[in-house]
């Protein structure tokens, strides 16, 4: 497990060359630490259930349990490591690739930060 977040780190710093994916990879990473910290503080606040399905007829088929919005952010950390893990493989031969990697994974990130926020005011 250690060898494999000194890999990711690795790639992360070979990423972290290039000046697009750079501000790209903060903005992602910072999404994420920003969701995971608005769900730990808020977390004490929060009822049994809350609604997050929202697809779903209004009503009790859009709640789901308080611990599955943590769901959101190790979603949010997946698509962070395969993008890193593959933009860094691409960085040399495709940048754009690598680009648009690393700007989807912090799009995604930033729409999982915004479901949170828009959850929380909801019901807090």
């Amino acid at each position: 497990m250690a060898t494999q977040l000194k890999l990711i780190r690795q790639e992360i710093d070979q990423l972290s060359a290039d000046p697009t994916a750079k501000v790209g990879l903060r903005l992602g990473f910072l999404s994420l630490g920003l969701g995971l910290l608005l769900l730990a503080i808020t977390w004490h606040r929060l009822p049994p259930e809350i609604p997050l399905l929202y697809s779903r007829p209004y009503g009790e088929d859009q709640l789901i349990s308080h611990f599955l919005i943590w769901l959101l952010p190790a979603i949010g950390v997946l698509i962070e490591i395969v993008a890193v893990r593959s933009a860094s493989s691409l960085i040399d031969k495709d940048g754009l690739l690598a680009h648009i990697l690393v700007w989807s994974a912090t799009l995604i990130n930033l729409m999982i930060l915004t479901t949170i926020i828009k959850t929380l005011l909801l019901i807090t």
